[in-house]
Protein backbone atom coordinates (compact mmCIF):
# COMPACT_ATOMS: atom_id res chain seq x y z
CA UNK A 1 0.00 0.00 0.00
CA UNK A 2 2.91 2.37 0.64
CA UNK A 3 4.58 1.60 -2.69
CA UNK A 4 7.70 0.00 -1.27
CA UNK A 5 9.54 -1.32 -4.31
CA UNK A 6 12.81 -2.53 -2.78
CA UNK A 7 11.73 -4.39 0.33
CA UNK A 8 10.67 -7.90 1.16
CA UNK A 9 9.54 -8.31 4.76
CA UNK A 10 9.12 -11.88 5.97
CA UNK A 11 9.38 -11.60 9.75
CA UNK A 12 7.44 -8.99 11.77
CA UNK A 13 10.26 -8.45 14.29
CA UNK A 14 12.80 -7.22 11.74
CA UNK A 15 15.50 -9.70 12.69
CA UNK A 16 17.59 -11.35 9.99
CA UNK A 17 15.61 -13.83 7.93
CA UNK A 18 16.73 -15.33 4.65
CA UNK A 19 15.12 -13.44 1.79
CA UNK A 20 14.20 -10.40 3.89
CA UNK A 21 15.62 -7.03 2.81
CA UNK A 22 14.87 -3.33 2.58
CA UNK A 23 16.47 -0.04 1.61
CA UNK A 24 16.99 3.27 3.36
CA UNK A 25 14.53 4.85 0.92
CA UNK A 26 11.79 2.34 1.73
CA UNK A 27 12.39 2.79 5.46
CA UNK A 28 11.99 6.53 4.98
CA UNK A 29 8.62 5.92 3.29
CA UNK A 30 7.55 3.80 6.27
CA UNK A 31 8.77 6.51 8.64
CA UNK A 32 6.66 9.13 6.88
CA UNK A 33 3.59 6.89 7.17
CA UNK A 34 4.27 6.47 10.90
CA UNK A 35 4.64 10.22 11.36
CA UNK A 36 1.38 10.79 9.50
CA UNK A 37 -0.45 8.60 12.05
CA UNK A 38 -1.09 10.64 15.22
CA UNK A 39 -1.11 7.59 17.50
CA UNK A 40 2.14 6.13 16.19
CA UNK A 41 3.91 9.50 16.00
CA UNK A 42 3.05 10.17 19.64
CA UNK A 43 4.42 6.79 20.74
CA UNK A 44 7.72 7.02 18.82
CA UNK A 45 8.38 10.55 20.10
CA UNK A 46 8.59 9.48 23.75
CA UNK A 47 11.81 8.46 25.44
CA UNK A 48 9.90 6.81 28.29
CA UNK A 49 6.46 5.29 28.50
CA UNK A 50 4.71 4.32 31.73
CA UNK A 51 1.83 1.88 31.92
CA UNK A 52 -0.20 0.43 34.73
CA UNK A 53 -1.69 -2.88 33.69
CA UNK A 54 -5.12 -4.15 34.72
CA UNK A 55 -3.34 -6.60 37.04
CA UNK A 56 -1.82 -3.62 38.90
CA UNK A 57 1.68 -4.19 37.58
CA UNK A 58 3.50 -0.95 36.72
CA UNK A 59 5.91 -0.93 33.80
CA UNK A 60 8.21 1.74 32.36
CA UNK A 61 9.54 1.27 28.85
CA UNK A 62 12.65 3.14 27.71
CA UNK A 63 13.11 4.00 24.04
CA UNK A 64 16.62 3.08 22.82
CA UNK A 65 16.72 6.16 20.57
CA UNK A 66 19.34 8.25 22.39
CA UNK A 67 18.47 11.25 20.23
CA UNK A 68 15.29 11.48 22.35
CA UNK A 69 16.95 10.95 25.74
CA UNK A 70 17.39 14.33 27.48
CA UNK A 71 20.19 12.81 29.59
CA UNK A 72 22.16 11.53 26.59
CA UNK A 73 25.12 13.19 24.91
CA UNK A 74 23.26 12.49 21.64
CA UNK A 75 20.03 14.26 22.64
CA UNK A 76 18.65 16.72 20.10
CA UNK A 77 15.49 18.64 20.96
CA UNK A 78 14.42 18.82 17.31
CA UNK A 79 14.20 15.01 17.01
CA UNK A 80 10.64 13.67 17.09
CA UNK A 81 11.25 9.91 16.91
CA UNK A 82 11.36 7.04 15.52
CA UNK A 83 13.04 3.63 15.78
CA UNK A 84 16.38 1.95 16.39
CA UNK A 85 17.29 -1.59 15.46
CA UNK A 86 20.22 -3.92 15.13
CA UNK A 87 20.95 -7.30 13.63
CA UNK A 88 23.96 -9.27 12.51
CA UNK A 89 23.43 -8.49 8.84
CA UNK A 90 22.09 -4.94 9.13
CA UNK A 91 24.37 -3.69 11.89
CA UNK A 92 23.11 -0.94 14.18
CA UNK A 93 20.46 1.19 12.48
CA UNK A 94 18.22 4.13 13.24
CA UNK A 95 15.34 5.75 11.44
CA UNK A 96 14.83 9.17 12.98
CA UNK A 97 12.94 12.33 12.20
CA UNK A 98 13.52 15.94 13.17
CA UNK A 99 11.74 19.23 12.69
CA UNK A 100 14.22 21.87 11.51
CA UNK A 101 13.08 25.35 10.51
CA UNK A 102 9.48 24.15 10.35
CA UNK A 103 10.23 21.25 7.99
CA UNK A 104 10.22 17.56 8.93
CA UNK A 105 13.23 15.54 7.81
CA UNK A 106 13.66 11.77 7.97
CA UNK A 107 17.15 10.31 8.40
CA UNK A 108 18.00 6.63 7.89
CA UNK A 109 21.34 5.22 9.04
CA UNK A 110 22.02 1.54 8.35
CA UNK A 111 25.00 -0.76 8.81
CA UNK A 112 26.50 1.32 11.58
CA UNK A 113 27.57 0.80 15.20
CA UNK A 114 25.58 1.59 18.34
CA UNK A 115 27.17 5.00 18.91
CA UNK A 116 27.97 5.92 15.29
CA UNK A 117 24.32 5.65 14.23
CA UNK A 118 23.51 8.55 16.57
CA UNK A 119 26.64 10.52 15.62
CA UNK A 120 25.87 10.09 11.91
CA UNK A 121 22.28 11.23 12.41
CA UNK A 122 23.45 14.30 14.28
CA UNK A 123 25.94 15.12 11.52
CA UNK A 124 23.17 14.94 8.90
CA UNK A 125 20.78 17.10 10.94
CA UNK A 126 23.55 19.62 11.66
CA UNK A 127 24.29 19.84 7.93
CA UNK A 128 20.60 20.48 7.21
CA UNK A 129 20.63 23.31 9.76
CA UNK A 130 23.45 25.06 7.88
CA UNK A 131 21.66 24.97 4.51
Amino acid sequence: MLGLENSNFLAPDGYDTEGQYTTAYDLAIIAKACLDNPYISEIVANYKSYQKWVSGREVTYNNSNELLNPNSQYYRSEVIGLKTGASGLAGACIVSAAVINGETYVCVVMGSTNDARFQNSIAIYDKIKTQ
